[in-house]
Formats: C-alpha cells, structure tokens, sequence
C-alpha cells in the first residue's frame, strides 16, 4: 500500500494526506494532542493507507476468492496473493 501511495502524483498524495488529516480525531479513544510532528504525519500517512486497505477489502471477490489462491494478511497490512 506505501509503494502504492509513493507512486501516485504528487498533488494526488497531497489531497489524501489532508483528507485523512481532516478524519483523525485528536482526543478521542487515544489522546493524540501530544504527538510530535513526525508522530502525526505518520498518523496522518497510516490514515491513508487504511483506507486503501478498506477500499481494496471491499473491491469484487471475482479477483480474490478463488479455490487456486492462498491470501494472507501480513501485520504491516500488506496483501499477498499466492
């Protein structure tokens, strides 16, 4: 999902980085108002790639379910296929 991200067009990147900046809720069930910089652009940054990840969870099972695959869930959310 990063390379994924790392690849779009820059101004692409941008627009999704503020759209998940938009939806983190500073002082909800964590209290997030005393990260750093750097702990909240990767915040921000794991907020993006959730929502791919959910995006791609609920994208057809013509492609995914199938009796000749194998699918396994890494902790890093990365997907395989084999």
């Amino acid at each position: 999902m990063k390379k994924e991200f790392d690849q779009l067009d820059p101004s692409v990147q941008e627009r999704k980085l503020r759209m998940s900046e938009f939806n983190i809720q500073r002082k909800g069930k964590e209290d997030l108002t005393q990260l750093n910089k750097q702990e909240k652009k990767d915040r921000i940054l794991l907020g993006v790639l959730y929502d791919r990840a959910i995006q791609f969870a609920t994208q057809s099972n013509d492609f995914r379910k199938k009796p000749d695959k194998v699918h396994v869930f890494t902790k890093s959310s990365n997907y395989i296929s084999v």
